[in-house]
């Protein structure tokens, strides 16, 4: 038998480089077996659940991608759920985008619907949480607000 647990570990060591392999190309389908048990058991199980998490984030941010691109639902975040460290951080981290790109639209929309009504003394912030706009959202703001000043010019008395 001393003979056959080399042959053993030998086929472990290549299902583990077929399914990290697989993984680096970004297929989380992959699994390893649920029957190893002791050391390669654990491997095989921590490993599996590392796939399905993979598996849920690529999940969810096609389900928020599309609910919040596609659908326009700005308020919906990503979630998986209780997670800790870096997945933590990912998750955040695409919910502070999603934030970060909403909020332009919901004040370019508070400021034009303001006017739709007759107000035109709305203006869109030229900064947010203490910060400056920059970029796409400062030239549009600055824009939207020229066009509310330049409105009266073309109001008929």
């Amino acid at each position: 038998m001393p003979a056959q647990q080399p042959i053993e570990e030998a086929l472990d060591t290549q299902q583990l480089l077929q399914v990290l392999t697989a993984l680096k190309k970004g297929d989380f389908s992959v699994r390893l077996p649920l029957d190893w048990t002791g050391v390669r058991g654990k491997i095989a199980d921590t490993l599996n659940d590392v796939f399905e998490l993979h598996a849920k984030i690529a999940r969810e941010f096609v389900r928020v991608s599309h609910t919040v691109g596609k659908e326009g639902k700005i308020t919906q975040r990503a979630s998986l759920g209780t997670v800790d460290g870096s997945w933590e951080t990912l998750v955040d981290s695409v919910n502070t985008l999603i934030e970060d790109l909403g909020q332009p639209s919901n004040e370019t929309a508070r400021v034009i619907g303001a006017v739709a009504n007759g107000d035109l003394s709305p203006r869109m912030a030229l900064e947010v949480d203490g910060q400056p706009l920059k970029g796409q959202f400062l030239r549009t703001a600055r824009t939207v607000n020229t066009m509310v000043d330049q409105l009266p010019d073309f109001s008929v008395p």
